[in-house]
């Protein structure tokens, strides 16, 4: 058997207590999935858009290009189009993946990506992206809402 040197020790002390306070002081979240499927009807138009809720095996369809707007963004000097991804207080919203991922007119950053608009996410998509028939997964990060303990169910000390 060997002996572990005292700096070994306090390191590996340190490292424990180090792991106890960053687990009890983490913040938990959790994820919601979605989709929006677009399908290109009219040839040069733009695609027809539907919003799909990804919870476990059950799936949410909301009307197609429910609450979408189109804006002018004078930073890139183009109009986007706006669709709401409907993650109300989300912390933070992002595009998992696109399919075809070979698409070369749907580019993340150049014309498409997801902004955090008021309260929700959009997913916003210009220039010949509006076009295409092409799916975005997109994921909503939520922070797990802290409960307040009843004051009426607390032990008290007497």
């Amino acid at each position: 058997l060997r002996q572990i040197s005292s700096t070994s020790l306090q390191m590996l002390l340190i490292f424990g207590v180090l792991t106890l306070v960053s687990t009890c002081f983490a913040e938990f979240h959790h994820n919601q999935f979605r989709q929006y499927t677009c399908f290109a009807t009219v040839p040069g138009e733009p695609a027809d858009c539907t919003l799909r809720f990804k919870e476990g095996d059950n799936e949410r369809t909301t009307i197609n290009d429910s609450g979408c707007f189109t804006e002018k963004d004078n930073e890139r000097d183009q109009l986007l189009t706006y669709c709401p991804l409907q993650c109300p207080d989300a912390e933070s919203a992002y595009v998992l993946l696109k399919r075809p991922s070979n698409n070369n007119k749907c580019v993340t950053f150049f014309s498409y990506n997801v902004v955090r608009r008021r309260n929700d996410w959009f997913l916003w998509r210009s220039g010949k992206c509006l076009s295409e028939e092409i799916q975005f997964d997109i994921g909503c990060t939520f922070p797990f809402k802290q409960i307040k303990p009843n004051p009426k169910f607390v032990k008290k000390d007497h």
